[in-house]
């Protein structure tokens, strides 16, 4: 683990975090609605001068469970998708890390 991420299937090396090259991070959140407290799912991706390092992504279950047909249109979440997952604060602590 790096930075608190989960290993994700594919081809991930950790020794660049070691050799001070740059790093970068992508952060895509799903909503739920269009309101903006929504997130249905966030994923995050690290990589740097030579590509991808480290991913980690998780469904969210939304503090109102009420699902916009365009957006799950879009991200193809649906609300039996996340029921069971916990909420965005259960999670801070791992992406914090």
């Amino acid at each position: 683990m790096v930075h608190g991420f989960r290993k994700m299937p594919g081809d991930c090396h950790t020794d660049r975090y070691k050799t001070g090259q740059r790093t970068y991070f992508a952060i895509d959140f799903e909503t739920a609605s269009r309101e903006q407290v929504s997130a249905c799912s966030l994923g995050i991706v690290s990589g740097g001068d030579e590509g991808i390092q480290d991913k980690w992504y998780e469904l969210i279950r939304p503090p109102v469970m009420d699902f916009d047909d365009g957006c799950i249109r879009i991200h193809q979440i649906h609300p039996e998708d996340v029921k069971d997952k916990p909420e965005f604060p259960s999670y801070w602590e791992e992406i914090a890390r």
